[in-house]
């Protein structure tokens, strides 16, 4: 995972989650490096200077999670990540975006990750697809990354791949990596409940404490 490239160019941002913490925008973007006029789509996540820490520990998670082999692990891949400006911030997010709110006026945090063309569950998702989003936490832990925010807004699902294939992990500001097999194990528990109650307590073969 390296640094953005400065030889990036910013299309068309369009505001997908604002809060506090962070602020999410989708845009397309092309690399000039080579003549390239190639258009591709991207997230951008900014962290307020504030929380620099939660930009840090989320971009070591993204280190940690590039370095696995495991098939099943499955998460929007980063495209990098950079300290900028708040001139540079503004120029690329455009005048119809408000911009991040932040008690430190020149510096904000990025993340590049893939665009990945997907929805959130809601409810009477299938036990396949339940199973998926089980399968992929449990990566997780054995890489030993508690993902610390278990919901649906975190887990995208994506179309036209087979179900057991289709969960993909967002949002790894409130991860950790903890050698502490409790920690996984309520993680585990806690996301089991909630994604059981999307199949309407659907008992799921294999996961012994479903409700």
């Amino acid at each position: 995972m390296e640094p953005i490239s400065d030889h990036i160019k910013y299309l068309r941002p369009h505001l997908l989650h604002d809060s506090p913490r962070s602020q999410v925008v989708r845009c397309a973007f092309r690399d000039s490096r080579g003549g390239g006029s190639e258009t591709q789509r991207c997230v951008l996540k900014f962290f307020p200077a504030e929380l620099r820490s939660a930009f840090e520990r989320e971009v070591a998670i993204y280190r940690l999670l590039s370095e696995s082999k495991d098939d099943r692990l499955r998460y929007a891949r980063p495209f990098g990540f950079g300290e900028w400006t708040n001139a540079k911030y503004q120029q690329v997010i455009g005048r119809k975006i408000t911009p991040l709110e932040t008690t430190s006026t020149n510096r904000v945090y990025a993340l590049m990750l893939e665009y990945l063309e997907a929805t959130v569950p809601t409810s009477n998702i299938s036990p396949e697809l339940a199973r998926s989003v089980l399968s992929s936490l449990e990566s997780l832990h054995k890489l030993g990354i508690v993902h610390g925010d278990i919901s649906a807004s975190n887990v995208l699902l994506l179309p036209d791949v087979a179900a057991s294939e289709s969960a993909v992990w967002i949002d790894f500001s409130y991860s950790w990596t903890d050698a502490s097999n409790k920690q996984r194990l309520l993680e585990r528990d806690r996301a089991i409940k909630y994604f059981a109650g999307l199949v309407f307590y659907t008992r799921l073969p294999g996961w012994s404490n479903c409700p």
